[in-house]
């Protein structure tokens, strides 16, 4: 079973993740690391639209935006407290990396193609070079 957290950090930094088990502040406070899944921070802003109006809109980054692992251990010291995600914010952390992970196929895809031509061009400029010896020797 997946369990959807919400993770207030001691640095004030609100964190959406997934557990492997229903961690509470409770075992936080008994624990040196949390190991938890899929890291987000959430980061919410607060703005007056045009008709004065009070809007609030949320968004996301990775935790770990380079790291390979989906699961990350967390200093259990920088943990002030932990609970349940509220539904609809799961599925809005669960769409995110649904969208995540489809950029990260695109990238990786890419950089394959990348690699692919930069190989091609080696290859031709190396031959040019074999060429441009073989005229300078003959």
């Amino acid at each position: 079973m997946i369990y959807y957290k919400a993770v207030k950090l001691k640095n004030g930094e609100l964190m959406a993740c997934s557990t492997d088990n229903d961690i509470t502040t409770q075992d936080v406070m008994t624990s040196k690391f949390i190991t938890v899944n899929n890291p987000v921070i959430f980061n919410s802003f607060k703005y007056l639209d045009s008709d004065g109006e009070l809007v609030e809109t949320i968004s996301m980054m990775p935790m770990m935006p380079i790291g390979e692992t989906e699961k990350v251990e967390l200093n259990a010291d920088h943990i002030f407290s932990i609970t349940a995600m509220l539904p609809a914010a799961a599925i809005r952390y669960e769409s995110f990396l649904e969208h995540m992970h489809e950029q990260r196929q695109e990238d990786e895809q890419q950089a394959v193609a990348d690699e692919a031509q930069f190989t091609e061009e080696d290859e031709e400029l190396l031959q040019a070079l074999q060429e441009f010896k073989h005229k300078m020797v003959h």
